[in-house]
Formats: C-alpha cells, structure tokens, sequence
C-alpha cells in the first residue's frame, strides 16, 4: 500500500467520521432541545438526570446513525477509484435532505408531544389527506415563522457541513482498492449499530428507558429512529401485544361487562328526541363541579344541577377519531389504533346510531368544521346518518370562522333550527369545534392576558356560554319536556397544567345527562368510560345492546365500577378501590393507587389484546 493511497484513503476516513460526529452531536443537541421546550417536565428532573437521558438514549443515536451513514458509505465505497470531488454533489443532496427531514421531525415532534404527551410516530400521517385540518392548529404567522427558522436552521447546518466536512473530499484522489476495503469492513460495523448489537432480539425503544419518570425515558428516545420505525412496523397487520395464547382470557374480560339487573330508568319515555353533544377537548378540569377551576364553565356548573352528572367518566383515547367511535360504536379504542381511517373496517362495527334508526328515528349530524377529516364522513354514513351537516352548509354565515371552521353558536342554533322543523323524535348529534388548538374564538376572551392558559380558559368559557345558551333555548321549545340532552367530551387534555400522557387527569371528562325526559337530577358516581354510553342509553329505550361486547350499562346496580383508558404502549385501569397504569414497554407501573393484583394487571393486558386483536379482524 503506498503512501499517496494510504493519503487519499484518510481523507474519505476523515469525511466518514467527521460525518457520523456531525450527526451524533445533532441528536444529543436535539435531546436538549426537546428537555429545555418541555421545561414544565423537564426542570423538576435533577442535572445528572439530563445526563442520563443523554447516554440511555445512545445506543438508540447509534441506531439511527448506522441507517443515516449506510448511503454515504456505500457511495464512497463504489466511488473508491474516482475522485473525491465527483461524488461531492451526491453526498451534497443526500446531506441537505436528511437535514431538513430531521429538523422538520425535530420541530414537529416538539409540538406533537406538547399536544398529545406522545413522540411524533407515524399516526399523524394519516390526517394529511385534510392538509386544512393539519394545518388549524397553527395561525398562519406562526406557520410562516416555523418554516423561516427550519430554512435558517438547514441552511446553517449545511453551510457547517460544507465548509468543516465535505471539505476533506474535494481534493481527495482515487483511494483504490484500499479504500474500497476499509468502507466494505465498515458496512458490518453499521448493521451491528442498526440492530443494536449481536443479541437475539433487534434494538428498541425500551432500550433507552432507565427511568421510573415516564419523560425522563420519552426524552431518551431519538426522534428520527421513532418516527421511522413507526413508519416501518406501523402497518397494523399483526398485534403487538399478545399476552394470552389461550383465548380463555377473552371470557374473563367479558364478564366484567356483564349486568344482571334491569338498569335505574332515569328518562319518562322509551323514545325521547335525543341530542348526543360531543364537547371537544372538554376536559374534567374545568368543570367545578368535578374539582376543576372555578369559573370556567359557569353554564355546565349550573346545569349540572338540574341534570344527571357522572362524575367518573373518562375518555377511552386521546383524539376526536378514537372517541367517537367509543361513543357511537361502544369501541374502546386503543392506541395507535384508528378506526376511521378504514371504511372497510368501520362499517363493520356496532352503531348506536343505527340500533335508534330501527326504531323510527332519523339521525343527523351537525359539525361546523370539514366532515371529511380522518374519515369522519364514511363513518357516519354507514351509521345511519342521513343529513350531515359540515362548514359549507353555512355559507349564508358570514361572521367570523377560527381555523377550524364555524363556531359553536352557529352551529347550535342549526340544530335547534332542524330539530323544530320536525316532528317525531330524532337523533341528533353534534361535534363542537370552538374549544380546540390553538384555541380562537370571536370576539374579546374572557380570561386577559397573555399566555395559552388563559387562551385555554377563554376558549372554554366561550364553549360553555354557547351549550349554556343552547340549553336555555330548548327549554322554551315544544319538545323539550321529550328531550333528552347527553353531553359528553370527545377527550380530555394535558391542558391547562401540562400532566403526563399517562396520568387519570388527562383522561377525566364530564358527562351530563339533561332534558325534560329526565325524572330527577341527581350524580352518578360509578366509574365508567366513553364506551359505556351505547349500552347505557339503549337499555334505557329497551333496545337490545348485545352487539356491544365491550360496553357496560353505567345505570344497573350489578354492573362493576370500572373503566380503562388506552395511551401509547400502555393502558390504566381506574376502579373503586385501585387505580394503576402499566407501560408495556418496560413493565413498569406508571403509577399506583391502591392494591394493584395480579387479576389487574390481567385485565388490562387482556383488554389491549383483545382490542387490538378485534380491530385486526373487523
């Protein structure tokens, strides 16, 4: 080997290493970003925390590197006999698409986990059909603010890379037969950073969890190797958690489902007009009544009074899509199952909507903002629904519109509107839109000052105000003494204090059963989930719910006082006397209220699984 080789052949050594310390200090420095954006998690974990996040979440940066450096690698190994310089512009334009990708997962991944305490994964990929809908949570200042800074932040990045990196090969001469053996030796040593090492079983993501705090070991995770392994094994074509092989377990889970006795009547009449309201992201937390922030929702307190109010309710999900299928279908979904994204399978599910058809009603749908998104649409018409109205049924409106679409109010009046012009009992359902990210709302809010909280509460307030006066409306109309009036969130939030994805707070919402159908106010304290609701109503019409196998009737006294809730890789569990949530994952608990027993824990694996397993085979 001669000198001048061994020459040009440091040189690609030195472009190669160079290279993979150019990305290895990215992911660390994108680890500290995440930390310092999540401050309200990350500043009450101790400085040697930070450190340990840094170095659990290696082996998967080493991951990610080993798929990252594999084309650059390949390239100068069959470019071994030309110049350097030739392969420049290659290198050049792989280079500066990698970079944009992974500042645009960086960016997205910050605010996705803001939103929904989870890593940005492949789930989100699945609204881009409706870009409108993607692109409402962000004010149009805001959006041309973010893509300023990633065009600032890539070029700044590419500008490092050109002048410090690619540098080495510009004046680089053939490396011959050497090089193209030193790069050959290279591509075992990058698969053995892929897999994660020589084991059995391939790198993933506990890999990086070390911690009993939940962020602590999300912080860990390299954004890149996330998303992209969610891309690769998020086809959902075979259940991940597979805990029983004997599907005796499906049996036990069922008879927690099972009541004995006929349910409390709560309503006069077996055929009511019924008006289903889903809230959106109307959490617990503003609800006084339900230990929330006084103030907020003034109308709902008042109303709370006059109606039936269960106080431990709780969202199956997180997102709009996975509650109303829990609440139309009785379908407790979990994650990152969606169901609305496949017509083929929702059209296959139990529909609440279609069981009251059957008995003469006509069902309608109200929803200010584009039916269309994540499907929504197919879903409620093969429910049965035969008016849907969405934004541009009110063109006539010409008042102001948020990102989303038309606010509640306009709404709400049209289904006051329909429900007057008819004669026998419907079923009328609506989505309101107005309390959702980023939270606008017309006119002035009601909550001064700067910051999201008081956007939060402002746009709650609104919402309220809107249900408050839509209820005093139907008071004064002729079928408000056959009304029944159920109103309930399509999830909760993290919002206004920021609590953990897994935590009971995220998930608690209200429910609220009103109307002059109603005998009695009174509260119902039993622990219950969104996918309770079908069953629930239908035994109080006496219409048959054995469709609905994972649903229990709320008003029968034998039914158990139980719920759960699903997020990322794991599931809670909430009854009277324990409440508990298991990472599936690591194993761990997440938290712990009460004896957790083996039973419980079985339940809750049994329920992922069964899910999951029934969502596979729809």
């Amino acid at each position: 080997m001669s000198l001048s080789s061994i020459s040009y052949m440091k040189a690609r050594l030195k472009f190669i290493m160079s290279y993979l310390l150019f990305w290895l200090v990215l992911f660390v420095f994108g680890k500290i970003v995440f930390l310092c954006y999540h401050y309200n998690h990350s500043f009450s974990l101790p400085l040697t925390d930070w450190f340990r996040i840094i170095g659990h979440g290696l082996k998967l940066d080493l991951s990610t590197l080993g798929y990252l450096v594999a084309i650059p690698v390949l390239t100068l190994l069959a470019t071994s006999f030309w110049k350097g310089k030739i392969v420049v512009p290659v290198l050049n334009v792989y280079t500066l698409v990698i970079l944009i990708f992974f500042v645009l997962v960086t960016f997205v991944d910050l605010e996705i986990f803001k939103a929904w305490s989870v890593r940005f994964d492949y789930t989100p990929l699945r609204y881009l059909a409706t870009p409108k809908e993607v692109l409402a949570n962000l004010a149009w200042y805001h959006f041309t603010i973010l893509i300023l800074i990633v065009f600032i932040i890539c070029w700044s990045l590419f500008s490092l890379y050109r002048r410090k990196i690619v540098a080495f090969l510009k004046g680089a001469e053939p490396g011959g037969w050497q090089s193209a053996l030193v790069f050959f030796l290279l591509l075992p040593l990058l698969a053995f950073f892929m897999r994660g090492g020589l084991g059995t079983t391939p790198i993933n993501i506990s890999s990086a969890y070390f911690h009993k705090n939940i962020f602590a070991n999300q912080a860990a995770i390299n954004g890149l190797w996330y998303f992209g392994h969610s891309v690769v094994e998020g086809k959902e074509t075979r259940n991940p958690y597979v805990f029983y092989k004997d599907e005796g377990y499906e049996n036990d889970l069922k008879k927690l489902y099972h009541s004995s006795s006929e349910p409390v009547k709560l309503i006069t009449t077996e055929r009511p007009t019924i008006i289903l309201i889903m809230m959106e992201t109307f959490t617990a937390k503003i609800i006084e009544p339900l230990g929330g922030v006084p103030g907020v929702t003034p109308n709902f307190n008042r109303l709370s009074l006059e109606g039936v109010l269960f106080s431990n309710m709780y969202a199956n999900g997180t997102r709009t899509d996975r509650g109303m299928v829990s609440i139309i279908s009785g379908f407790p979904t979990v994650e990152p199952v969606t169901v609305l994204k496949y017509p083929e399978k929702s059209q296959k599910m139990a529909f609440l909507s279609r069981d009251i058809i059957k008995q003469g009603y006509d069902a309608t749908f109200y929803y200010g903002g584009d039916v269309e998104f994540a499907n929504m649409k197919s879903y409620l018409i093969h429910g049965g629904f035969r008016h849907i109205f969405s934004e541009k049924d009110f063109s006539s409106y010409h008042g102001y519109r948020s990102n989303w679409g038309v606010p509640d109010h306009v709404v709400y009046d049209r289904v006051i509107e329909e429900i007057n012009a008819q004669e026998n009992p419907g079923f009328h359902m609506m989505l309101t839109l107005s309390h959702h990210e980023p939270f606008d709302i017309p006119g002035k809010p009601h909550f001064k000052g700067p910051g999201l909280k008081n956007k939060f509460y402002s746009s709650a307030y609104y919402a309220d105000s809107c249900l408050g006066a839509f209820v005093d409306k139907m008071k004064r109309s002729p079928h408000w003494n056959n009304c029944l009036i159920i109103m309930v969130a399509d999830h909760g939030s993290s919002l206004p204090d920021h609590s953990q994805y897994h935590e009971p707070a995220k998930y608690k919402i209200p429910m609220l059963w009103l109307g002059g159908a109603l005998k009695k106010d009174s509260v119902v304290s039993k622990y219950c989930a969104q996918s309770d609701i079908a069953v629930t109503l239908l035994h109080q019409m006496g219409i048959s719910s054995e469709k609905y196998i994972l649903g229990k009737d709320i008003l029968s006294s034998s039914s158990e006082s139980f719920t759960f809730y699903s997020f990322m890789d794991g599931m809670a569990m909430m009854t009277d006397s324990t409440k508990f949530g298991l990472d599936f994952v690591s194993g761990n608990l997440l938290f712990a209220e009460g004896p957790v027993s083996d039973k419980h824990l079985m339940y809750a694996k049994a329920m992922q699984q069964f899910v999951y397993g029934y969502y596979l085979s729809l």
